[in-house]
């Protein structure tokens, strides 16, 4: 009979392997993954989940998590997409709920209104920080999590990273579909354009997270994000423009911070759903999976607070050019192999074919 960590890790690999079949056909997430694989010895999501587990062991502690990208910024720097901050959203409902964690969601100011209209889609009441401390300690029953707004300016970033993790001492940084900086400091597009003006500089927030010892968790579908700075001589050598991009800056597209732990996607919402359904197998609460009708109610939510499809450019629920029903379906995919992981561990149950 398999042991309980072998039940484990056969289901991480099964949810990898549901979250990274280049089904968008981007060509970036089969190398990607396989770099994360071999650099972690196993599920990039079940060791992140480990990780944020064993950092929540001690309920009531903050986590910070960063997403938000600004869409065509050459046009208007408050487009933002649909992929990114719906994930941001289940991430922080599961730390709530499984290990009562502060979530703390930063994004940038200009698109702080309709964040909160997807965060709360989750369930969760947006508030300020002070707030949201203030709503985990009460006695009532409300579920509550900040949003705040993170710099774009390089001098007032780093800044703010410093006072943020001193002010709410978090026990994880996580960040989600954020545009990373390159080696000179620049961000870029998918196709190698310069876009690093309205996005939020959360590489500082990564990097003096780390300096402190504290988790840091990424996740990414394409290798410009930040976070996947482990991965940069992969990207730099293998992906379009990760060598040399289409700016000024001639240093390609490859980021320069590195998480502790990065989760590879083909769409990041999905990591997050995944690292959401890792967390309940590993708590044995099936309540902290995301389900699709909670995916549902998230997308129909960025769609009416104005996000757009990252590739397509409509206003809607599709993500990264995929309609919202295959997101719905991946969501009940890794519900359902969460749920057979748990059967599977379940030491009154009899195997079928032993049956």
């Amino acid at each position: 009979m398999a042991t309980e960590r072998e039940i484990l890790e056969r289901a991480g690999e099964r949810i990898d392997q549901l979250i990274t079949s280049d089904l968008p056909d981007k060509r970036r997430v089969p190398l990607l993954y396989r770099a994360a694989n071999e650099l972690y010895g196993g599920s990039p999501t079940l060791l992140a989940a480990e990780k944020l587990a064993h950092a929540f062991s001690e309920p009531g502690r903050t986590v910070m998590i960063c997403s938000g990208w600004p869409n065509r910024p050459m046009v208007d720097p408050n487009i933002a997409e649909t992929d990114g901050p719906p994930g941001a959203s289940v991430i922080a409902r599961a730390l709530h709920q499984g290990f009562r964690a502060a979530p703390l969601l930063l994004f940038e100011e200009p698109l702080l209104p309709s964040m909160r209209i997807v965060v709360e889609a989750a369930g969760l009441r947006a508030l300020d920080g002070e707030a949201a401390l203030r709503g985990i300690k009460s006695l009532g029953s409300v579920h509550v999590a900040g949003v705040l707004g993170f710099p774009s300016g390089v001098m007032e970033a780093k800044a703010r990273a410093s006072e943020l993790l001193e002010e709410y001492r978090p026990a994880a940084v996580v960040v989600i579909e954020k545009g990373g900086m390159n080696a000179k400091g620049v961000i870029h597009s998918l196709r190698g354009e310069d876009i690093t003006a309205p996005m939020a500089k959360v590489d500082f927030l990564i990097e003096e997270a780390s300096a402190r010892g504290i988790l840091t968790v990424a996740i990414g579908d394409a290798g410009n994000e930040a976070g996947l700075g482990a991965f940069a001589e992969v990207i730099r050598e293998n992906l379009p423009f990760g060598k040399q991009c289409r700016c000024p800056c001639g240093a390609g597209t490859a980021p320069r911070s590195a998480a502790e732990v990065a989760i590879i996607a083909d769409v990041s919402n999905w990591g997050a759903a995944a690292l959401a359904g890792c967390l309940a197998m590993l708590r044995g609460e099936s309540s902290l999976l995301h389900t699709p009708a909670r995916e549902r109610r998230l997308l129909e939510a960025a769609a009416a607070a104005g996000l757009v499809d990252g590739i397509e450019g409509w206003v809607g629920t599709s993500v990264d050019g995929l309609p919202m029903e295959t997101s719905l379906a991946i969501v009940e995919l890794i519900s359902t192999t969460v749920q057979q992981g748990m059967k599977s561990a379940d030491p009154k149950r009899v195997a079928p074919h032993l049956a």
